[in-house]
């Protein structure tokens, strides 16, 4: 189960669907498949511009993915300690799933609509939150504003407050920042800005076979 700012939840099918596909542009990015065909002269970059991600060994990467991913899909696993790197993570995701979108719309090809079908469905799997959107595009249109402005709602869906009321613009407020609106609340902020620990070798190897199992899920759905 994973904490958000209405509740308790685990993410809808739909809502999955979108998470997923950011999830799996995000593990091939920072941890590509040593089996894949190299390409000639391609280098790894795992830089993701979020600071509070990018700061973190790929190990420790691996591991708040995992988590996030278990949290969000099973209702069973335990509910996690949120941290800012938790919160770094789930806006790398979220990030890449918006780049998917871009790089839909640059394809210049009418016919290509599947990653923005995929947020609209995310968008209306939740009847609950429908009344926040409003106009919602056709899965042709290609004004990535109106686009971002969907991802930007949906990745609030999944944003955690513990009762916070969160401002617009959440997460772009620094560090110090969330810390106020927390302590407002009552919650320890030292715990939320806690630092994940360096995993083991057996850590980090359950952290791969739990994303490897959630985006091979995906992969088969989406080409089912």
């Amino acid at each position: 189960m994973w904490r958000t700012q209405d509740g308790e939840r685990v993410l809808t099918e739909a809502e999955w669907a979108a998470f997923a596909s950011g999830l799996f542009l995000v593990c091939g990015t920072i941890d590509p498949d040593p089996s894949d065909e190299p390409v000639q002269g391609y280098v790894v970059n795992r830089e993701t511009g979020v600071g509070t991600f990018d700061g973190l060994s790929l190990g420790q990467q691996l591991v708040l993915l995992a988590e996030i991913a278990s949290a969000l899909r099973d209702p069973l696993v335990k509910l996690l300690n949120m941290t800012f790197a938790h919160d770094g993570a789930l806006l790398v995701v979220m990030q890449k799933f918006f780049k998917l979108i871009e790089l839909e719309m640059d394809t210049q090809t009418p016919l290509i609509t599947s990653t923005r079908r995929n947020l609209l469905a995310a968008v209306w799997s939740d009847s609950e939150r429908l009344p926040e959107v409003t106009d919602l595009p056709e899965v042709t249109d290609t004004d990535w504003e109106v686009w971002h402005r969907l991802q930007d709602h949906l990745h609030e869906r999944f944003a955690w407050d513990d009762g916070i009321d969160i401002p617009d613009g959440w997460d772009e407020l620094s560090g110090d920042e969330k810390s106020e609106w927390m302590r407002t609340a009552g919650y320890d902020v030292k715990a939320y800005h806690a630092h994940p620990l360096e995993p083991t070798k057996e850590q980090i190897a359950t952290a791969r076979a739990t994303l490897n199992n959630a985006v091979s899920q995906h992969r088969r759905r989406s080409e089912g």
